[in-house]
C-alpha cells in the first residue's frame, strides 16, 4: 500500500511541474485580447493559478518526503546548481546572438544569467535551495510538536503570512510578492510535514490532501485577481 501511495504522490509531482510550464508558456506568450477585457484574463491568469497550483502541490510533495529526513544532500543541492546555470548561460548566449535588439541585454540583466540561483533570477530555484539547506531544522520542530500544538502553529503561520497580508495589504508580514519567496515555501513545508506525521489519522487520501491543500492558498492569496475576472 505504502509503494502505491509514493507512485500515486510521483505522479501528481510530474502533473504539477506540468502545470508550472503550462502556466508560462501562457503567461510569457503574450497572449492578448485588447477588445474583450474578461477573455484576456480568463486564457492568461486562469492557466497562472493552474501553476501557482503546481508550484505549491511541488512542495508540498517535497515536504511529504524531506520531513523524515535529516541530512542535507550536497550533491543535490550542487545538480540542482548545475542544470539551472547551465540553462541560465544557455538561454543568455541564445539571446546575445538571435536578439536583434540587444539594448536588452543590459548589465545588470547579465549579471542575473550568470549568477541566477544568489540573484534570485529564477525565484523558486534560489527559495528551494534556501528551504533545502534550513530542512532539518524545521524537521526539529516537525518532531518537536504534538498534534495540538502543531493545529495552533499551523493556523498561526497561515494567518499571518497569508491571510491579513492578503486582506490587509500588511507588507511587513511578508515579501512584495508573497508567493514567490522562501517564507511562502517553509509555511508550505510545514504543511507538508503535518500532513506525513499524522497521516495515519488522516481519512482523507493523501494525494487528494496535497491537492486540496495546493488550491487553498492559491484562491488565498490571489482573490484581487479572482475578482477582476468577474
Amino acid at each position: 500500500m505504502k509503494k502505491v501511495r509514493e507512485s500515486n504522490i510521483e505522479l501528481l509531482r510530474v502533473l504539477s511541474m506540468f502545470m508550472i510550464v503550462f502556466s508560462h508558456v501562457i503567461w510569457e506568450g503574450n497572449f492578448t485580447y485588447p477588445r474583450n477585457v474578461a477573455m484576456h484574463n480568463v486564457v492568461t491568469q486562469i492557466p497562472w493559478l493552474f501553476g501557482q497550483i503546481g508550484v505549491i502541490a511541488f512542495t508540498l510533495i517535497s515536504a511529504y518526503f524531506l520531513s523524515k529526513s535529516s541530512k542535507v544532500k550536497i550533491n543535490g543541492i550542487l545538480n540542482i546548481g548545475k542544470v539551472t546555470w547551465s540553462w541560465s548561460i544557455i538561454i543568455l548566449i541564445s539571446a546575445w546572438v538571435f536578439r536583434k535588439n540587444l539594448d536588452v541585454l543590459n548589465l545588470k540583466l547579465t549579471i542575473k544569467s550568470i549568477f541566477p540561483i544568489l540573484m534570485g533570477t529564477y525565484w523558486y530555484v534560489t527559495a528551494y535551495i534556501a528551504l533545502y539547506l534550513i530542512f532539518p531544522y524545521l524537521n526539529i520542530v516537525i518532531n518537536k510538536l504534538d498534534k495540538s500544538e502543531y493545529n495552533k502553529f499551523l493556523l498561526v503561520l497561515i494567518v499571518i503570512f497569508s491571510i491579513v497580508p492578503t486582506f490587509t495589504g500588511a507588507s511587513s508580514l511578508n515579501s512584495t510578492n508573497a508567493a514567490s519567496s522562501v517564507f511562502s515555501l517553509i509555511v508550505v513545508y510545514f504543511i507538508g510535514g503535518y500532513i506525513r506525521k499524522y497521516e495515519d489519522d488522516i481519512k482523507v487520501p493523501i494525494r487528494r490532501l496535497i491537492v486540496i491543500f495546493s488550491i487553498i492558498p492559491v484562491f488565498i492569496d490571489n482573490n484581487i485577481d479572482i475578482i477582476k475576472l468577474c
